[in-house]
This record gives structure tokens, C-alpha cells and sequence, in this order.
């Protein structure tokens, strides 16, 4: 094969049609970037929608073409609150939400991870709401004695007040079993992971305020543990969203010098541009990443 590059933009947490308003404000911004010809894909890290004002995950991926009709490929994955949105506003049972956002996704030609990977030029993306694996199940200073453990029963309570049929943990698990084995399907093609949660405890600080880190229920897990499971050695990049701030961290790998970029896209109204190089082996020999 013949040298290749992907060029796609990169963005989350929109939260839109909440009551506060939304929290991206650059959609004739990205509808200009789509249209330019320059990118082969967006790829959005997850809640396009909050739900406190009843809107649907449907009308979130509506949005979504709207701006992004002019790139060929549009892939995301789900966030928390966009499965809030379809077990609260529509409402669907959680053990259904995988199958009702896909076939949302799919009337607009739209690719959820959570259900299949999908590959562009030879890259391959893997993605999910989350992988999380109950590690950071500890209290800090700063989350206040109140640990993710605390927070997930809290959020138990929740759902199965407005009757939603799956324990919190029961749907990480899931989710987690669902990275696990999309990921060995295939583990020569060189492939990006893409999770909502974040992947390392760096991460788990929340928005501006450090009384979050660690807390929340949907913060992720420790790279200790869950690391060396999830980054094999064709996954080439670790890219998410959740907390609201954006970072540019490595990881430490057993096969990668100096390890594999991970990246939070979900900072105050940003768009990245990301660009893989292959070379004509199909192997990737450069990676970047910059605000646009």
C-alpha cells in the first residue's frame, strides 16, 4: 500500500438544549472546518446532549450532521448523560440504550462505537462509553471523604427511582467486556481507543473545580490496572472526554517509547485536528494533534 494520512477533527461534551444553555458555541465554526475538504472524519467523545430539559439523544446526533454533513465519516461514542437522555426522556431500558442510539446514528449515516468499531484508511476505532474498572474507588482531600463507591450508590438509587433496570456498575461491566473484545478482534490493524471516561488518574480532576477529582461515578480507572489490558500494542492513541478540560498526557507502555498519546478533547468549545501518518507497511509512523 501506498503512504497514507488521516486528517479528522476531534471534540466533546456539548451538552446541549440543557437548561443552562450548551456548553459548545462553535457550530458554524466546525460546519466551516467540515466543509473546507481538508478531513476525513469528526469524531465526537461523547455527550452531545443534557438532559435536564428533556432532550433526546436523537436530537443531539441531529445537530451533529448539521454541522458535520461534509465529512464523510462521523463517529462517536456515547457519554453519560446521552444515556441519561434516552432512559430518562424517551425512555428506553439501559440494557436497550446500545441498540437505540445505533439505529438514531445510523438514520443519519452515523457510526456508534459502542456498538461496532469502524475503520478509515486504515485506522482503526474502537470505542465505548467507558472502561472503567472501579480502581479509583478511593477517597482524596479534595473529593472531601466522599469516594466513586459512595457516588455509584448514590447514582443506584437514581435510577432505580425512575425504573431504569441495570445497576451502575453492572453497566460498566458491560461496557468494559464490550472494549475488551472489540479490541481483540482485531489486534494487527493500527487502531485509536475512544472511551468518554477518562483513562488515567491524572484525568479526574473535573471543570475548574479539584472538589470533583476522583468522585464521580463515570471518572474511569487506574492506568495501573486497566492499562495494560486496554493499550495493546496496535493501539497507537487513547482519546476522551467527561471533565470538562482538555490534556495532553502519554502513557507508559511495555512496547511503546515513550508511550502513546492520551487526549482530552472536552475543554471550553474545542476542536482538534488529529493526523495519522502511515507508512506503506500500514504501520503508523507519526501522530499530532492541535487546536483548530
Amino acid at each position: 500500500m501506498s503512504p497514507t494520512t488521516l486528517r479528522f477533527l476531534l471534540t466533546s461534551d456539548w451538552h446541549l438544549f440543557g437548561r443552562k444553555g450548551s456548553r459548545f458555541s462553535r457550530l458554524d465554526d466546525l460546519r466551516s472546518l467540515c466543509m473546507s475538504g481538508r478531513y476525513d472524519a469528526l469524531l465526537h467523545g461523547g455527550d452531545l446532549v443534557e438532559p435536564d430539559m428533556g432532550a433526546t439523544f436523537a436530537q443531539g446526533v441531529h445537530a451533529l450532521l448539521t454541522a458535520a454533513s461534509s465529512v464523510e465519516h462521523i463517529m462517536l461514542v456515547a457519554g453519560n448523560n446521552d444515556l441519561d437522555a434516552v432512559f430518562s426522556n424517551e425512555p428506553v431500558l439501559m440494557q436497550d440504550a446500545v441498540n437505540h442510539m445505533t439505529a438514531a446514528c445510523s438514520k443519519v449515516g452515523a457510526n456508534l462505537l459502542d456498538k461496532a468499531p469502524f475503520t478509515v484508511k486504515g485506522v482503526r476505532f474502537v470505542g465505548n462509553f467507558a472502561g472503567f474498572d472501579g480502581t479509583l474507588f478511593h477517597a482524596t482531600d479534595q473529593s472531601r471523604g466522599q469516594t466513586a463507591h459512595d457516588h455509584m450508590d448514590n447514582e443506584a438509587r437514581r435510577w432505580a427511582q425512575v425504573g431504569v433496570g441495570v445497576h451502575p456498575g453492572a453497566l460498566h461491566a458491560e461496557c468494559r467486556r464490550t472494549l475488551l473484545r472489540h479490541l481483540e478482534e482485531d489486534d494487527k490493524s493500527p487502531t485509536i481507543l475512544v472511551t468518554h471516561t477518562v483513562p488515567v488518574p491524572e484525568m479526574v480532576l473535573y471543570g475548574s473545580s479539584e472538589r470533583y477529582d476522583r468522585k464521580n461515578t463515570f471518572m474511569g480507572w487506574d492506568e495501573r490496572h486497566a492499562g495494560r489490558q486496554l493499550w495493546r500494542p496496535n493501539v497507537v492513541a487513547h482519546l476522551c472526554g467527561h471533565v470538562h478540560r482538555s490534556y495532553d498526557l502519554t502513557a507508559d507502555t511495555d512496547y511503546c517509547e515513550p508511550g502513546i498519546p492520551l487526549i482530552n478533547a472536552s475543554g471550553d468549545n474545542e476542536i482538534r485536528e488529529v493526523e495519522v501518518h502511515l507508512n506503506s507497511d500500514g504501520r503508523v509512523e507519526a501522530f499530532g494533534s492541535l487546536r483548530v
